[in-house]
């Protein structure tokens, strides 16, 4: 996952959404410690505005980016949970 998070940072620009799967599933505690921790230590040389979106469940396995007016959205999501409940807010907003 780090690598496509340096990968996702380190690009000028994202049009349209880009979905990119993980290898492995990726936990996040109920704290969200260790994603913070994950994305505090990235080293981010963007100018951009970035807001992150955590799936509920807590379990990722893709991570979709897009930029929209100077906001780049990375969204951390359970792909299997999020297209068997289509339509339900599943999802929260990271403040790091």
């Amino acid at each position: 996952m780090f690598e496509i998070l340096q990968k996702i940072l380190h690009e000028d620009q994202f049009n349209n959404m880009v979905h990119f799967k993980l290898d492995t599933n990726f936990i996040i505690d109920n704290n969200y410690k260790n994603i913070k921790t994950l994305l505090k230590n990235m080293n981010n040389n963007s100018n951009k505005n970035i807001r992150y979106i955590v799936s509920k469940t807590l379990q990722i396995d893709f991570i979709n980016v897009i930029d929209i007016d100077d906001t780049r959205f990375i969204e951390f999501e359970n792909d299997l949970y999020e297209y068997t409940n289509k339509g339900l807010d599943n999802t929260y907003e990271l403040e790091i």
